[in-house]
């Protein structure tokens, strides 16, 4: 299962491409009728909410294949992407995704999916196509007793996933 805050609300996915949604003032969980839903193998689901204001799926298949899909909660349907656009999708190990637009500004590259595996120290840049564009080397970080521990997260967080609050007296 994985989490997505949009537009205020928590939505949730199961490993069989279900949908739910959680609001966070009524405390309320609904699982959405969508149509167009993928049969997809596997449980390697992700929910990215986007810069761009879109609610994605990234589908990982066990050979590192991805697929992605717009979630449109207007039509209430899910499409395939062809195209990212003007986005950028971050994806380390088992971790969270996350998007970045206008990622060109920051010397990543565009409508790619810029993958750490957990195996190796090496950041995997890809094409929504799944074809490898090219392999940026990673420095590797020791830990303790010789211990490997690889950059699978990503340094970056969007202030859209924040939760604020105030503490009242």
């Amino acid at each position: 299962m994985d989490v997505a805050v949009f537009h205020n609300t928590l939505y949730a996915i199961t490993d069989q491409a279900s949908i739910g949604i959680v609001k966070l003032n009524t405390q309320t969980l609904k699982f959405l009728r969508m149509k167009n839903k993928p049969v997809l193998d596997g449980s390697n689901l992700k929910l990215v909410s986007t810069d761009n204001d879109n609610l994605l799926v990234v589908h990982v298949k066990p050979t590192l294949e991805m697929e992605i899909f717009m979630v449109d909660l207007w039509v209430m349907a899910w499409f395939r992407l062809k195209s990212l656009g003007d986005c950028a999708l971050f994806l380390g190990g088992n971790s969270k995704c996350y998007s970045l637009a206008n990622p060109g500004k920051w010397g990543f590259d565009e409508n790619c999916v810029h993958l750490i595996d957990k195996d190796s120290p090496a950041c995997k840049v890809v094409s929504v196509e799944n074809e490898v564009i090219k392999t940026i080397s990673l420095p590797e970080n020791r830990g303790p007793l010789g211990a490997k521990l690889y950059n699978i997260d990503w340094c970056f967080r969007s202030r859209r996933d924040e939760v604020g609050y105030a503490l009242h007296e």
